[in-house]
């Protein structure tokens, strides 16, 4: 199941088509490639054709980014601990590797784009950026969007990681049932491509009462 999802989640954006070009990157960090999805259908295009036109490949500055609410990760709750790994790879590799996802915004004069899959990543280039590494910059694939389109890319990327919590995806579940399909748990299970059993018991969790949760050190 996890390999399946993170294969697919590779073919949405598939990014060999297109030559080198954008602003210069610090070394040894690569050039930007922009990828135009023209020639060939991608995989989100088959499934809701005409949402993803274009990706391009950038590098930002993090400040100019802000995180896309519509995502499972609690934020507030990254920390130096639960990004350490992620923060020794960026710092052994010389650089972020794993492109994050974003969509441009406007009407924000703080921000330019915000995150839609790779919290953890703009999370760990903010906190190195401000601890002795400030040349860092965010690598990012732009992507054209709409909120479910969001949501579901988001959702393909966060099943296969084991560090969010059953609580964040059934909350992020319940706001995006209400918020993108009706109420529906069928039409949102098929659009997921899970089981409406799972999914039902999924937004179950989301119902836990808070002063329960409070009970539990984690």
């Amino acid at each position: 199941m996890a390999r399946k999802q993170s294969d697919y989640l590779a073919a949405l954006l598939d990014n060999d088509q297109g030559d080198t070009e954008g602003a210069p990157s610090p070394a040894p960090q690569p050039r930007a490639r922009p990828t135009t999805l023209l020639s060939r259908e991608s995989a989100l295009a088959r499934i809701q054709s005409g949402e993803v036109r274009q990706v391009t490949q950038l590098w930002l500055d993090p400040a100019r980014v802000r995180v896309w609410p519509g995502n499972a990760r609690f934020y507030a709750q990254l920390t130096e601990e639960n990004c350490r790994e992620l923060i020794e790879s960026i710092i052994a590799e010389g650089g972020q590797k794993v492109p994050a996802v974003v969509r441009r915004i406007s009407g924000d004069p703080d921000h330019d784009y915000e995150v839609v899959a790779g919290t953890r990543r703009h999370w760990s280039i903010s906190w190195l950026r401000a601890h002795s590494y400030p040349h860092l910059q965010f690598l990012a694939q732009v992507a054209q969007l709409d909120d479910e389109a969001a949501f579901r890319l988001a959702d393909l990327e966060n099943r296969v990681r084991k560090d969010v919590s059953d609580l964040e995806r059934a909350r992020n579940y319940a706001v995006a049932l209400r918020s993108y399909y009706g109420g529906h748990v069928t039409r949102m299970a098929d659009r997921l491509n899970i089981s409406k059993g799972w999914l039902s018991k999924t937004l179950k969790v989301a119902t836990i009462p808070d002063a329960v949760l409070a009970a539990f050190g984690s």
